[in-house]
């Protein structure tokens, strides 16, 4: 479940059993005591870097429009993301200059 607000997510707790509460995880990306690394390109499988690359750069196409720009469509995305399916040591794409 996804809550952007909070308060369905504190409701849905407080619903649940003391019994059950050892079942439940919590991913709440605004606590900064608790935070939840994510790297959509961490792949341990050389062989499948390139899809994943792929498939991040697919959702990143889907959720920005980067036909209004020839040069975020042809080149920018691309080459960060070429870099860091190549070498697994190389920085995330948040870091690599764009």
């Amino acid at each position: 479940m996804i809550d952007p607000h909070g308060d369905l997510a504190d409701r849905l707790l407080a619903a649940i059993p003391t019994e059950r509460t050892n079942h439940v995880v919590v991913l709440d990306p605004s606590d900064d005591d608790y935070a939840v690394p994510f790297n959509p390109l961490a792949c341990d499988d050389p062989d499948k870097r390139d899809r994943v690359a792929d498939e991040v750069l697919s959702a990143f196409t889907k959720v920005y429009d980067l036909s209004q720009s020839p040069r975020l469509k042809d080149h920018t995305p691309k080459r960060p993301l070429r870099a860091c399916r190549k070498e697994p040591d190389a920085p995330p794409p948040a870091d690599a200059a764009i």
